[in-house]
């Protein structure tokens, strides 16, 4: 394989990996029992019991990133700038209302980056809104997106 030089070259990657992950799931029956128990596991067996957790282990991650790997790709569906909605009580962009624990990604000024940058986070309450990306931010005029 040649050497990747982009980051639209590893996603593209990626994209191969998730749809190959996908199809491992489909054939160890992962959707129905993520617990691999669809598959003939050896009980009695040192060896295979460890393979077993192992392998669940395994199966659970390659979820996680198969997870991440849809979320890149899906399109995003609408962006505004946050503004509070005093009849709800919740921030809201467009036709879009975020409530607790709604994934959503924010434009982020920080000492961290000379360069605005989206990051990606959810909304959730304690003594007042916050995004969990970055804990410290102002929503109110912050530029939002939904995928």
């Amino acid at each position: 394989m040649p050497k990747m030089k982009t980051l639209e070259e590893l996603l593209s990657e990626l994209k191969r990996l998730g749809r190959d992950i996908r199809n491992i799931q489909r054939a160890c029956g992962y959707d129905d029992c993520s617990d691999l128990s669809c598959l003939d596991i050896p009980m009695r067996d040192a060896e295979g019991l460890f393979l077993w957790d192992e392998l669940r282990y395994i199966m659970d991650k390659l979820a996680d990133a198969q997870a991440a790997l849809a979320y890149l790709n899906a399109p995003v569906q609408a962006e505004g700038v946050l503004r509070w909605d005093k009849k709800t009580e919740r921030y809201r962009f467009k036709d879009v209302e975020l409530s607790c624990g709604m994934p959503v990604e924010i434009l982020v000024k920080d000492d961290y980056r000379d360069v605005p940058y989206w990051c990606a986070g959810r909304i959730e309450y304690d003594d007042g809104y916050y995004f969990t990306g970055a804990r410290k931010l102002r929503l109110r005029g912050a530029k939002a997106r939904i995928r």
